[in-house]
């Protein structure tokens, strides 16, 4: 069965396959922002296991804001006031105590990603300090560029799942860029407060870094409460949570009309917080139950939840569609798909109420996903590294690139 796994990337890749087409293969390159040479990240799948009490349903009250659009739209991330470049007297995180356990690959990066759109440039791999030896997942970029949010593990995610260590060998964390250039070190962005075994990933934090929105693996899933859907192995739902002084409080599990015992995760979300774009691989879509589309939901003032609906075609196909993305000036929906190959980003047209327009494209790829955007349009992303030279293939690495606009 090809289920598509909503843990970050690297797991999308393990779960749809591979494809030994297009690409070739180029030397690892450092570079971006900052120009020191070391952090990391992925989710898994481990499963939890559920219990018996039902979770309760959020209502929305974590700190948004009032007002916004009742539509499913706005014009992205507007800047916001939060600025990444903070050092330990101003954050109360804690320095993250997890060691990478891998040793950086030599040689060069098996099918390197590329842009295939002339308004971008080339991707660039962040320095060395954000992409160590261990997988570096599910990234989101600051506004202003210079903080950098993302799941890490200290291992492959077959190995802590056997070894039944997932929960303490990964971590949701995030990085600094300091005013000479180099990047701070990793501080824990702790998102299991109250549910120490789950497995948190994919972040939307506000522009303000007042409230984040993510997925988890844990025994408050719906799935685990209810029982999982025949042919589904794991479950996810969406959470979210206030944050003070970048250290996020207890989650609320977003309830109900959101989640299900299907899965619910990759999303993004308006900076209003009332309109989630999420993955699901629940009935109504374009697939089945092995494949995901992009749904929509929209919260109104008082935290009431609607029904979610279903993006249209093109949007989504018969095949995988995740973790969605509107650019800074709203003009462009990205996505990730797999319709024609390998996992890539893609994109189409919208405007501010919704509507879909023309036929989509690729944008960055093979083995790509994980869109992310600065407000300048650097658009941040997350490539999988797959050796292909032994059978089955081998998916040991995930890190973080950009591309500049032009």
């Amino acid at each position: 069965m090809k289920q598509i796994a909503l843990m970050g990337l690297m797991a999308v890749v393990l779960a749809v396959g591979f494809c030994r087409c297009g690409g070739g293969a180029d030397t690892r390159s450092d570079g971006g922002p900052g120009s020191d040479t070391g952090g990391s990240g992925t989710e898994d799948t481990g499963n939890t296991g559920g219990d018996e009490h039902q979770p309760d349903g959020g209502t929305g009250d974590v700190g948004l804001p009032d007002g916004g659009h009742d539509a499913g739209h706005d014009a992205g991330q507007d800047g916001g006031s939060r600025d990444g470049g903070l050092d330990a007297a101003t954050t109360g995180a804690p320095l993250s105590t997890l060691t990478c356990e891998l040793s950086e690959r030599p040689g060069p990066i098996p099918q390197p990603p590329q842009a295939y759109v002339t308004d971008f440039g080339q991707p660039v791999r962040l320095p060395a300090s954000l992409n160590d030896a261990c997988p570096n997942d599910a990234v989101e970029v600051s506004p202003d560029g210079k903080r950098i949010y993302y799941s890490y593990s200290i291992n492959k995610l077959d190995l802590l799942v056997e070894e039944k260590r997932a929960a303490q060998g990964t971590e949701v964390r995030f990085q600094d860029l300091h005013e000479d250039g180099t990047w701070g070190p990793p501080r824990l962005f702790d998102l299991r407060k109250d549910d120490p075994d789950a497995l948190p990933g994919e972040t939307r934090v506000s522009n303000d870094g007042r409230w984040v929105i993510w997925h988890a693996l844990s025994a408050k899933d719906y799935g685990y409460v209810r029982g999982l859907p025949a042919g589904q192995t794991f479950d996810l739902d969406l959470f979210e949570a206030s944050v003070e002084n970048d250290v996020p409080g207890p989650g609320t599990h977003i309830g109900p009309e959101v989640n299900s015992e299907y899965l619910e995760g990759e999303h993004w979300a308006t900076d209003d917080g009332r309109t989630i774009y999420f993955t699901s691989n629940r009935p109504g879509g374009f697939g089945d139950i092995s494949t995901t589309d992009i749904w929509v939901v929209t919260r109104d003032a008082a935290g009431r939840w609607g029904t979610p609906t279903v993006l249209p075609e093109p949007v989504n196909s018969s095949r995988n569609e995740l973790q969605p993305a509107l650019s800074p000036d709203g003009v462009w929906f990205y996505f990730v798909s797999d319709r024609s190959g390998p996992a890539g980003i893609w994109r189409i047209r919208t405007d501010p109420g919704g509507t879909f327009t023309g036929a989509p494209e690729i944008v960055i790829g093979p083995y790509s996903g994980e869109p992310s955007f600065a407000t300048d349009g650097r658009l941040f992303f997350v490539h999988v590294e797959i050796d292909f030279t032994v059978s089955p293939a081998d998916v040991y690495d995930a890190d973080i690139y950009y591309v500049d606009p032009r």
